[in-house]
């Protein structure tokens, strides 16, 4: 597999030839215009991964003419039937096929209205039945064939395949649901579903004498493959540019007259038009492009106008987050630096390109609504199989799965049902707060019963064990009946299943540390110690908050801390935003503007103090959870509006322009 990063040639400018190494492939079958959109191929007839995404993976291709020659370069997000980053553990409930329909076509659609991510309709799909809009997004399953493109994937009679979605034969065959489940069958476009041979597109799926494996089918080996088997491909501008390599390169804007600036490289090398530094007045000065618009000003200029390009980059990636989280009305839980690309639009002679920088959230949210009965809140699952993160809080969302003793203390009756109070106890690690969810499965004798229980925070337990009290489960009289006998009994190797039920707060979380790595960073100080100091610099702050007087601001409050703590002063200082050698006590940034930075970035952890916007990790409103955003954009916001003040009002910069305007005549 490979990284944008091992694809330097998507930096040359266009139109331009297929590199040397790789050939152009049809991506969609029977496209005959002047355009087509095709998938990139090494010479051995492999297709170029890009990356893995959560539910798809995503190709690198090309909008190339007839000729052969390559006006853009795209990617091309083939949905899986389980995603290289889904966890196939997930209930039923989140994971199966309608709703990750919906999720993709919602997705897509969000991506749309975003000029920058440059979607391209195919309109060639015909949905599976979930929803009118689902179909815009999808195309028939293909085959891609090194030789000739992509063409219909089709059954043994020659005739093309799509999805099967007769759930009554799918029930009459004892085979998964389409609905219901994550497993996908193919069938022949106008065959009989209880008699027809069917393709099994995942190993693990119940299969009956008919079925067929789709690698035996389909006839797939090296350089034929399976090519959008489940139906969905998303088709955007493929954006080279990394978060992380952008936020880089604008630490590195001061180049001397003998030295290229790495943003300049970067900005030619992305074959962007315009001047190649921060600003114009670097390339009318005849200067080195990459240099600050206030460069000339000494490092403050210089550091300033850094800030502002990197304050304007993480409004645009809260704005874009707290926009998904909207339409879906589900948190992401998997917010990174890897979700975030950087798109420079074309500038011209007078625009400097690093001014038209903006994010493009390419990665899908992988956070679910759980659906649980007898309760109004909303609880949410993460969908992703990706390990501890510094971007997401401890745990992550991540389950734990184990088995314990269940004492059980009482069992209620209440107008929606059952519910169960007892004690769990444990070997394993777990720490539960008031925001987790546990799933257990106890023994009656009226057969096994799942219970889905709020974890009770607080109580005074021993070490390992865990107060639980279950939502209101509507059971049959029987089940009901055998529960309420399990009361002070103590049932022994219960099977359990913990979930931290985060919300959007984690997605606040992420951001936090988004704006760590965008500020606070370089080759001394790595994220993991950045991101502690913040934490040390919370704590000092909660600990003056008890005596502080009322009216005084957060930024006050960290403005003191730094002033009496020299080391952590250091550690936090705007000497992080460019790569320049200056004293150690020259201010790079006004105190107040830089303190009020460091205050949003506070601010974005739950419970770092009483000035975090959210309490704990799940504190949303139940009705509109991407409002827990709107503090951290406001902020941005503010703040980044008094930083372009200072630019803008600088006296020598408006000194610059009198002269232009003396020059020109005016």
């Amino acid at each position: 597999m490979s990284s944008p990063q091992g694809f330097a040639f998507v930096f040359r400018a266009l139109p331009g030839p297929v590199p040397k190494g790789y050939r152009l492939a049809a991506a969609l079958p029977g496209e005959s215009g002047i355009l087509r959109v095709c998938v990139l191929l090494t010479e051995a007839g492999v297709a170029c991964v890009a990356r893995e995404a959560l539910d798809s993976t995503v190709y690198l291709g090309a909008l190339a003419d007839a000729g052969g020659t390559v006006h853009r370069w795209l990617e091309l997000h083939e949905q899986g039937v389980l995603g290289p980053g889904l966890r196939a553990g997930a209930a039923p409930e989140v994971l199966n096929n309608t709703l990750m329909d919906l999720r993709w076509a919602s997705r897509a659609e969000r991506l749309a209205r975003v000029p920058e991510a440059g979607v391209i309709r195919t309109g060639t799909g015909t949905g599976t039945g979930t929803r009118s809009d689902a179909g815009a997004w999808r195309v028939g399953p293909m085959v891609l064939d090194g030789a000739r493109g992509a063409v219909p994937a089709a059954a043994g009679d020659g005739k093309p395949l799509r999805v099967c979605t007769d759930e009554a034969a799918l029930k009459a065959r004892d085979l998964a649901s389409f609905a219901g489940s994550r497993h996908r069958y193919l069938i022949g476009e106008s065959a009989d579903a209880q008699s027809a041979t069917l393709v099994a597109l995942d190993p693990d799926a119940p299969r009956d004498h008919l079925c067929k494996d789709a690698a035996e089918a389909l006839g797939l080996d090296g350089a034929r493959r399976g090519w959008c088997l489940a139906g969905g491909l998303l088709i955007m501008a493929h954006t080279p540019l990394s978060f992380e390599r952008y936020v880089d390169a604008l630490s590195s804007v001061a180049g001397g007259a003998d030295e290229r600036s790495p943003l300049g490289s970067l900005v030619e090398a992305a074959g962007v038009g315009g001047a190649g530094g921060l600003s114009s007045s670097d390339a009318a000065a005849g200067g080195v492009g990459g240099q600050a618009f206030l460069s000339r000003r000494g490092p403050w200029g210089a550091a300033l106008e850094v800030l502002h390009h990197k304050l304007a980059l993480l409004l645009d990636v809260t704005e874009q987050v707290r926009a998904s989280v909207a339409a879906t009305q589900e948190p992401m839980l998997n917010l990174s630096a890897g979700s975030v690309r950087v798109a420079l639009g074309t500038s011209g002679s007078a625009l400097p390109a690093f001014w038209t920088a903006r994010a493009v959230l390419t990665e899908p949210g992988a956070g679910a609504m759980l659906p649980v009965a007898g309760t109004r809140e909303r609880l949410y699952v993460n969908l992703s199989n990706a390990g501890a993160s510094i971007y997401q809080p401890s745990g992550g969302g991540a389950t734990s799965v184990g088995y314990g003793s269940l004492r059980v203390r009482r069992v209620m009756s209440s107008p929606g049902g059952s519910v169960l109070e007892g004690t769990l106890t444990t070997q394993d690690r777990v720490r539960g707060s008031s925001r987790d969810c546990v799933w257990m499965r106890l023994p009656t004798e009226f057969g096994r019963c799942d219970l889905l229980c709020r974890v009770q925070a607080g109580s005074a337990l021993a070490s390992g064990e865990v107060r639980l009290v279950s939502f209101e489960h509507a059971l049959e009289a029987g089940a009901s009946a055998a529960l309420k006998k399990l009361e002070g009994q103590q049932l022994h190797d219960v099977l359990f299943e913990l979930t931290p039920m985060h919300s959007s707060p984690a997605d606040l979380y992420a951001l936090g540390v988004l704006a760590i790595r965008a500020l606070l960073t370089d080759e001394h100080n790595p994220l993991s110690a950045a991101w502690d100091d913040v934490q040390t610099l919370a704590g000092q702050v909660r600990q003056l908050r008890e005596t502080a007087a009322r009216e005084t601001t957060l930024a006050g409050l960290i403005a003191g801390v730094l002033k009496a703590d020299a080391a952590l002063a250091h550690a936090l200082g705007p000497g992080r935003l460019v790569k320049l050698k200056v004293a150690p006590e020259q201010a790079l940034v006004p105190m107040e503007v830089w303190s009020g930075v460091l205050a949003l970035i506070v601010r974005c952890f739950p419970s770092a103090g009483p000035d975090s916007v959210c309490r704990d990790l799940g504190d949303a409103p139940p009705a509109a959870i991407e409002t827990v955003l709107d503090p951290l954009a406001s902020d941005l916001a503010r703040t980044l509006s008094r930083v372009r003040g200072m630019l803008i009002g600088d006296p020598g910069a408006d000194a610059e322009l009198v002269a232009l305007v003396e020059s020109l005549g005016l």
